[in-house]
């Protein structure tokens, strides 16, 4: 007999899913019981979460992005199955006729959508992926040339050149993976993801050993963009990290919730 959702959203009460919805200024967002808000540097709401309780690095979100709220979340919780939304970007775990495009669609805020993305229907699909999977990502991103390429031209040189060096100083088993970034025009943008807890013990470990030895040799900057620097490195460490722990991924479609039209920092990653 086939799997009714009934059986899927049982799976809550066995291996429970928690995704937290990262925020840094007031923005509409779901109610359900699987999405918790998490405020994130110095802003706050009476209703949400703080990365500023507990062990924590809030100090650094300007620098780090969101890789600050994986901190908190390695650091001060046992969910066993974890992720990770931005304010206006979500993941969708059913396909149907909701959107256009399968894999990456912007749709306008309202409380349709909301309500849509925080569903049973979207958790039921979401541990039939889990089934089958150990991390559902964002379709990876196809940059215009080779990744690394385009990393230097949006970004800077220097903090490239001290990564690949950390990574091969710290984590020689995944230095081998560099010339996926020459050779490929792969990304896993954004720094969102829903993985078990085991993998994301794994990857916090290896991701803060290495960006916080890049911070140490390159410091803090001033330039609201390029200070951002180990954020945006946090992004490009996922795919060789992957790569070489074998882990089943299925990319799902990433949701932006907007008026339709691209951001800024979006125009500069597809430059």
């Amino acid at each position: 007999m086939a799997s009714t959702n009934q059986d899927w959203l049982a799976r809550q009460d066995v291996e429970p899913v928690r995704i937290y919805q990262c925020f840094h200024k007031p923005y509409p967002r779901p109610q359900c019981d699987w999405i918790q808000p998490l405020a994130l540097g110095s802003y706050s709401a009476p209703d949400m979460l703080s990365e500023r309780s507990g062990q924590n690095i809030a100090e650094l979100n300007p620098y780090y992005n969101e890789a600050t709220a994986y901190y908190w979340i390695w650091k001060n919780t046992k969910d066993p199955i974890v992720g990770l939304y931005h304010y206006r970007r979500l993941l969708a775990f059913k396909l149907d006729n909701t959107w256009a495009d399968p894999f990456g669609f912007s749709m306008e805020s309202s409380d349709f959508v909301l309500n849509y993305f925080s569903s049973n229907d979207q958790l039921a699909c979401l541990h039939r992926l889990m089934s089958c999977s150990d991390i559902l990502l964002p379709r990876l991103t196809v940059t215009k040339g080779a990744s690394s390429d385009q990393y230097k031209k949006v970004h800077d040189e220097e903090s490239w050149a001290v990564y690949e060096q950390v990574l091969t100083e710290k984590m020689p088993h995944l230095a081998q993976y560099l010339s996926l970034y020459s050779h490929t025009n792969l990304v896993t943008a954004f720094n969102m993801f829903v993985m078990r807890r085991s993998h994301f013990e794994g990857y916090c470990k290896d991701l803060f050993t290495v960006l916080d030895a890049v911070f140490d040799r390159i410091g803090p900057r001033v330039h609201f963009y390029l200070r951002r620097y180990p954020g945006f490195l946090a992004e490009r460490f996922l795919l060789p990290w992957v790569r070489h722990e074998r882990l089943r991924v299925t990319e799902v479609p990433m949701i932006l919730l907007d008026d339709g039209s691209v951001p800024e920092e979006r125009k500069l990653f597809l430059s």
